[in-house]
């Protein structure tokens, strides 16, 4: 078995022991064994996105779970920099339909203000108020029921509307090929296949690609979360510091009263996560 799955076959394991002891009130083992599942959970999507090596996952990462987004957030902000300086040098290619699509001062915008969500600000001594942990459970669930009701929107394609897309495509394949002529093999096997399209398989590749985007960018944004709510806790629900976990983590505390919804979410997570690994589209 691969190791991204072992990884989250393990976090699974980790999950059920946090529902069962979350059940008995025990609550710094129920914290620590959801931690541990939200950490395995992100170095497998980790792996598998080829973020962190298996090396990194054993040991640079080890249970600060933050340091796979930090390297993520910083390695695709500078793919989006690389990009935009590339499209200043290339008028023609800026102009392409496709390329203003893409956002870039947008996407670098939302990059820098995630980036500011860094434990580096919270401090590891951090601790969530009731309120924002509230605000972080409705954050998630607000955006997967966004992207839920985009994925339930009917996707038409009429013969005109693949004509256009043929041609817009083409318009950035030869925009393309006057940068790069040497990549005309590739640019010609990529213009064969778009010639195959039909409406149906547009439409049906179109869904299969929402909802497996969908579910990228939930489970990218919901570990975001969890390990930063997270990861501070792998250490303190095991040994005391100030006072006994078994003092501090009880039905007072915030994180525990908000613990069966994070619970939730992992498990929603998990299962997002079985659909991106197993799925044709990636």
């Amino acid at each position: 078995m691969k190791t991204h799955l072992v990884f989250l076959e393990i976090a699974k394991t980790d999950l059920r022991a946090a529902k069962c002891l979350f059940c008995q009130k025990l609550y710094p083992q129920s914290v620590f064994h959801l931690q541990q599942s939200i950490e395995k959970a992100v170095k497998s999507f980790g792996i598998w996105n080829k973020i962190i090596s298996e090396t990194e996952a054993r040991n640079a990462v080890g249970h600060k779970a933050w340091k796979v987004y930090s390297k993520t957030l910083s390695g695709f902000k500078k793919k989006v920099v690389e990009l935009e300086k590339f499209l200043e040098t290339s008028p023609r290619l800026k102009k392409v339909r496709f390329m203003k699509e893409l956002k870039l001062a947008e996407m670098k915008n939302n990059l820098d203000n995630f980036q500011r969500m860094s434990l580096d600000e919270y401090g590891w001594d951090a601790s969530f108020s009731k309120k924002e942990l509230k605000n972080i459970i409705k954050e998630i669930d607000r955006l997967k029921a966004k992207l839920r009701r985009k994925i339930t929107v009917n996707v038409n394609a009429s013969e005109k509307e693949i004509d256009d897309f043929k041609r817009r495509f083409y318009e950035f394949l030869d925009t393309l090929h006057e940068i790069n002529p040497s990549i005309a093999g590739k640019l010609e096997k990529s213009k064969n296949e778009v010639g195959k399209v039909t409406p149906r398989l547009m439409i049906d590749s179109l869904k299969a690609l929402i909802e497996f985007l969908s579910r990228f960018i939930v489970c990218s944004i919901s570990l975001f979360y969890l390990s930063l709510v997270f990861s501070p806790h792998a250490i303190r629900t095991r040994y005391p510091e100030d006072s006994s976990p078994l003092q501090v983590y009880n039905d007072k505390m915030p994180l525990v009263q908000m613990l069966g919804s994070f619970i939730r979410i992992t498990k929603e997570t998990l299962e997002n996560l079985d659909y991106v690994y197993a799925s044709k589209v990636n």
